[in-house]
């Protein structure tokens, strides 16, 4: 059998030739022995030794396959690896490491890493290095790659030594690591916190959109402009702010007078009115005029060199408050996607703090509409009140003749002085609410004695409305801790509101009862009741209930709430519509310490 037969034979095949081998052996044991002997021995040896070759053969296979397969993991790999010498040359390196370096693998080996990478400043290259050779085991740095107009990359550098049988550092086998969308998730953390800090400082509506066109430039922009719609509902420019501070001085002015006009609608607009981001990636030479309206205003924006641009509504709470631009001149980036996404995310904020300026600075308005108000009827008030009161001290002095004229006009200028007083102390103690709450004096009162004063002081009231006035006060009730004129006060505000809804023979009842640390006042009437969608405003400054009529000018509950609070107390309302109302306020007892109250 010839040696190309053996080798097509499997193992099966050649174990079964080693038995007819022996076999023919047995058989020719009648034969020469020494010939058979000897052709017998090669034979064996022969196919022992092909055995061995296949094995061989095998196993080289085997070998070349797991080279091929670590080969394609060390090409394909998602990070660069390469060896560097310790000159920094490059020994070799893998296809993504090539493709990091913008080259073919074979135009890099053999030159100096410096020359070849895309390297915005080789001083950081060269520091690495540096570091590697003073010994220290690892080293981790940050380079920054540029290519023409693409955006810069930052690579992250790893690199370790890998010792010869001598211990001599003579390669490193070095990583490199894209992590420029890790640097760009960074950033945008960190400018939308550097964002959250300076708009909740900024209070005033202009200080916000001021606050907000510096927190972009130049972080994501080169060029900055706010326009925000006015009560007229048009588009107004509020803000433009450039990174180049020469083309601020020059441009800023005449970019703020780019509005829309009859037949055209700047992009600002556009997105106002469709509440949808733009993107223009590449403003080319002729897109000026679309942003635009003329060739003035179209030399304007080539002047600034816009290049990309971004245009994203302001949207607080379903409302569009504007528009936010953002525009790469000098700097020659280009938008993408992500820059969109961080532009709305930052757009979102500066809405929420522009539509926060803008109540905030209604709510001052009003409250200094309110304060003026407030101290021109207190002024108004006071100088006629004084008239009033003064003739009336005429009137009711005693004279030696007896008195011919009726005492009505006297009682009658009397109850009106009265009630001017009144509504002038409530605007002071409204007023005083406002400003840092009423200031109190409690010292310890008999609640008893106060509440019997009291129902005696009301008898003329509660006839007069034909109303039955009843006391709910136990025997043993301990002493309260307040300002007695203050708590006659709440309860005068309380009775006298009541006796406004409840009508004649009807029954109202004032009462006082211990209540965990302190003390629990009531007063409950037999009224109409208070509707539930009112309850929640009945503490309301100015606010009246529909029922009310033109009853007073509803700041007695929130005097009566304020002087409460003032005491440390709390003050709340149940009421039944069609059976009357209940009012609750608790008070501490002067027994107990004011930090356990």
């Amino acid at each position: 059998m010839t040696d190309p037969e053996l080798e097509e034979m499997s193992n099966e095949d050649l174990i079964n030739e080693l038995d007819q081998v022996a076999a023919t052996e047995r058989r020719a044991a009648t034969r020469d022995q020494d010939r058979e002997t000897l052709i017998h021995n090669l034979r064996v040896h022969q196919v022992e030794l092909e055995m061995q070759n296949r094995e061989l053969r095998e196993a080289h296979q085997r070998v070349e396959e797991a080279t091929a397969r670590y080969s394609d993991l060390y090409d394909f790999a998602p990070v660069g690896y390469c060896t560097l010498l310790s000159d920094g040359k490059i020994r070799e390196l893998n296809l993504t490491a090539a493709t990091l370096l913008g080259a073919q693998s074979e135009t890099l080996v053999g030159n100096h890493f410096s020359a070849v990478a895309p390297l915005k400043e080789t001083r950081h290259f060269h520091a690495h290095m540096r570091q590697c050779l003073a010994g220290t085991e690892r080293v981790t740095s940050e380079l920054t790659f540029t290519a023409d107009k693409l955006e810069a990359r930052t690579i992250q550098i790893i690199s370790e030594p890998d010792h010869s049988q001598t211990g001599a550092k003579t390669t490193y086998r070095t990583i490199l690591v894209d992590i420029s969308n890790l640097k760009a998730l960074e950033n945008r953390l960190r400018l939308l916190s550097t964002a959250g800090e300076r708009l909740t400082s900024s209070v005033g509506y202009g200080q916000a959109i001021e606050a907000a066109a510096r927190i972009v430039v130049p972080a994501l922009c080169d060029i900055c402009m706010i326009d925000v719609v006015t009560t007229s509902d048009t588009v107004e420019r509020k803000v433009v702010l450039f990174a180049d501070p020469e083309k601020q001085a020059k441009l800023a002015e005449r970019m703020m007078h780019l509005k829309t006009r009859p037949g055209w609608q700047t992009p600002q607009s556009s997105v106002v009115a469709s509440g949808e981001s733009m993107l223009i990636s590449e403003v080319a030479a002729n897109m000026h005029g679309w942003v635009s309206d003329d060739d003035r205003d179209g030399d304007t924006m080539r002047s600034a060199g816009v290049g990309s641009l971004m245009v994203v509504p302001l949207i607080a709470r379903g409302r569009t408050l504007g528009a936010l631009t953002l525009a790469m001149a000098e700097s020659e980036r280009r938008y993408s996607l992500l820059d969109l996404q961080v532009a709305q995310d930052l757009s979102s904020r500066f809405a929420v703090a522009l539509d926060n300026a803008r109540l905030y600075q209604i709510a001052e308005k009003a409250i200094r509409a309110r304060d003026e108000l407030l101290g021109v009827v207190a002024h108004d008030l006071r100088n006629p009140l004084g008239n009033i009161l003064l003739q009336l001290a005429l009137l009711q002095r005693p004279s030696g003749e007896k008195e011919r004229r009726s005492l009505k006009p006297t009682e009658a200028i009397a109850r009106a002085a009265n009630r001017m007083d009144r509504l002038i102390q409530d605007l002071l103690d409204i007023q005083r609410v406002d400003a840092g709450g009423i200031c109190v004096e409690p010292i310890s009162l008999p609640v008893s004695q106060v509440l019997h004063e009291f129902a005696e002081a009301q008898k003329p009231l509660i006839l007069s409305k034909s109303l039955e006035l009843r006391l709910e006060v136990g025997p043993d009730l301990s002493e309260v801790l307040a300002d007695r004129n203050r708590l006659l006060q709440v309860l005068e505000n309380l009775v006298g509101n009541a006796t406004k809804f409840t009508k004649p023979g009807g029954l109202l009842t004032v009462g006082a009862a211990p209540h965990d640390r302190g003390l629990l006042f009531w007063v409950k009437d037999t009224g109409v009741g208070i509707q539930s969608e009112d309850l929640p405003h009945l503490f309301d400054r100015f606010w009246q209930a529909h029922q009310a009529g033109k009853q007073g000018v509803g700041l007695g509950l929130p005097i009566v709430k304020g002087i409460v609070e003032a005491h440390g107390g709390q003050v709340w309302v149940e009421s039944v519509t069609g059976r009357g109302s209940t009012f609750f306020f608790t008070l501490p007892r002067a027994d107990v310490p004011a930090n356990m109250a």
